[in-house]
């Protein structure tokens, strides 16, 4: 169990590297920054202790599909673009991550990058691409199956086909992306 001046030092670390996003959202580097993965929320593409490159990006950059890194009072959050819509005005998100069936709304302004690379915690040389085309395609397909889910919610026998599916697409998605978006570490 880590220290209380560990979880202090950590939960500093990750709010200076969400300030450097917000930052560099305004200029045209996009240097990615690393963070660890913490929880099972994007299983079974990301799993716990999995290292994520995010670049910062803003709401209007994003799209449906790609996985989007929010600034919430709970400290970042990692998931998957499902919608997006406008409502008196502000612009919200519909999010959700790959291993949870629920989804959330957040507004547009907690948008602070997107990731585009994946490092498996099992294979450190190996880098998974995850802003190739077919990659963002396949993407855009959980997040299509995902969005009439959160829909069609409250038919069951249309969620439990949706939900079937969208563990079908994840897993392929996965698959696929283990094995031909992989860039082999060029320092090794």
């Amino acid at each position: 169990m880590p220290t209380e001046s560990a979880t202090t030092r950590e939960m500093l670390l990750a709010s200076l590297s969400i300030q450097a996003l917000r930052q560099n959202v305004h200029t045209s580097a996009l240097h990615p920054l690393g963070f660890r993965v913490a929880s099972a929320s994007m299983r079974p593409l990301f799993n716990k202790d999995d290292t994520i490159q995010i670049v910062p990006a803003r709401a209007d950059d994003v799209r449906y599909g790609e996985i989007i890194a929010f600034d919430t009072p709970e400290g970042l959050l990692v998931h998957r673009l499902l919608h997006c819509e406008q409502q008196e005005g502000t612009i919200r998100l519909l999010q959700s991550g790959d291993g949870a069936l629920q989804a959330g709304w957040l507004e547009a302004e907690t948008v602070v990058g997107r990731v585009i690379a994946l490092c498996p915690a099992h294979n450190k040389k190996q880098t998974i691409l995850l802003h190739t085309p077919l990659a963002r395609w396949g993407g855009y397909a959980i997040a299509s199956v995902r969005y009439q889910l959160y829909l069609h919610k409250t038919l069951p026998v249309l969620s439990q086909c949706l939900r079937a599916c969208s563990r079908l697409l994840r897993s392929l998605n996965r698959w696929y992306l283990y094995h031909y978006c992989v860039q082999a570490d060029i320092n090794t």
